[in-house]
Order: structure tokens, then sequence, then C-alpha cells
């Protein structure tokens, strides 16, 4: 015991004679599994606080915490805890308080499983009653996976004419693999902004673009046939 504690104890032993010590509160829980820190609060206000915890081996150590120190934290073998605490408030009073805590022996149980994350919202809708700029982005490699309806609207030509009849434009070249490239060996000026909209997103893609130009690119996940297609390029709801 050092001579702050032993300043301390003398205090609270002077006042107890004196029969002038208040009743208060030492907030602690009533067990905690080993290897983890016990936290100690109280309900009495004050000026300033002198906290003891005694265990298994006696006089334990703690570590105040908070700028008045009214809390402390400490952790030890599995036992049976006591924790005093002497408050000094603004009149000069001192008010004692005390708790008990148990250190309890075994594994510390596993943190509970996170929620599942929610579902992603559906991507928002075109504005309805627009003409849009039109790109199809895939991948050559998983064509076998998509449906027969979406490997229809790649390959086939019924598609292409129906978008150019509902007053939209398939950009030249707008049905395209993910890692096209020009003669250079980049990616097509035109298709450029529309393949960077679509990069990291699960394939087949629809990427648009106001037909009057000017506009940020958007891309979505291909419908699943050219009907709703065009019903999504219409900005009808799903």
């Amino acid at each position: 015991m050092n001579w702050k504690e032993l300043l301390a104890v003398s205090m609270i032993t002077i006042v107890a004679m004196l029969g002038a010590i208040a009743s208060g509160a030492v907030v602690v829980p009533e067990e905690v599994p080993e290897h983890n820190l016990v936290v100690v609060t109280t309900d009495v206000e004050g000026v300033a606080y002198s906290w003891f915890v005694r265990g298994p081996r006696d006089l334990e150590q703690r570590k105040p915490s908070g700028a008045d120190k009214s809390e402390i934290v400490f952790t030890g073998p599995p036992g049976r805890y006591s924790i005093d605490l002497t408050v000094w408030t603004d009149d000069g009073k001192p008010s004692e308080a005390s708790g008990y805590v148990t250190i309890v022996k075994g594994d510390i149980p596993p943190d509970p499983d996170p929620p599942d994350p929610p579902d992603p919202p559906d991507p928002p809708l075109p504005p309805p009653n627009q003409k849009w700029q039109v790109v199809i982005v895939y991948e050559s490699n998983d064509l076998d996976d998509y449906s027969a309806s979406q490997v229809a609207i790649i390959k086939g030509l019924a598609f292409r004419k129906r978008l150019a009849e509902a007053g939209h434009k398939l950009l030249p070249g707008g049905i395209t693999d993910q890692h096209v490239l020009d003669r250079n060996r980049r990616p097509p000026a035109s298709l450029a902004p529309y393949l960077t909209a679509c990069k990291g997103d699960p394939l087949p893609r629809i990427a648009i673009s106001p037909l009057a130009g000017g506009g940020v690119v958007q891309d979505f996940d291909l419908p699943a046939d050219a009907d709703a297609v065009l019903a999504f390029l219409k900005g009808a709801k799903r």
C-alpha cells in the first residue's frame, strides 16, 4: 500500500469515527468473464474519488478513467472482488459506497453473429418518356450462363430493330464484350464512358445516356428480355 492509499484509508477511518459518512452506490456488473475489463462507475457526484479493489491477490491494481477519476477499470484472475469508494463532495463531506463483482472462469462468449445486411435497393428507373443512347456490355466467356432471352438481345437483330423503332439509339458497336479494344489497343472512345460506368458491376448490363447528349451515363442490370428492356427505357414500373 503506497502513501496515497494509506492517507485515503486514514481519512475514511477518521470520518467513520465522526459518523459523518453518507451512502451512495457503486455501479458494477455481477459477473465478468476472465480476460475482460471490469468497468466500475458510481452514481455519487463529487470533486474527488478514491477507489480500492480487493480480490484473490488482496489489493488489486486499478486504472482510473475520466478527467475526474469517477470511473475505474481493472481485471484479474477468477474470483470475488470487493470495491470500496469514497467520494468528496463540494461541501467537503465524504460519501462512501461499495460493491462486488465476480470474475468467472471460462471461455469468453463469442460475439453474436451480425445481422444479415439488407438487400440492396433496386436501382432507380430512368426518367419516363425520354430517348436514350444505349450500350449493352457483357462477358463473352459467360454467355452460357445468361438466359436465352438475354443472349437473344446480345446476338440477335430483332432487338436492335425494336430499339430503333422505339426512338432509342444503339451506339455503333454498342453491344460489346467488356474487354473490347480498338486498333490502338484501347477501349473505343465512343464506348469508353459506358464501359467505365459498368466496370466492376455484375454483367450483363445496360448503360444509357440522354439521346440529346450531355447527360451522365447510368448503368443497370440488363432486364430479362427485349420487352423488359423497352419497358425499362420507357420508365415503366417494374
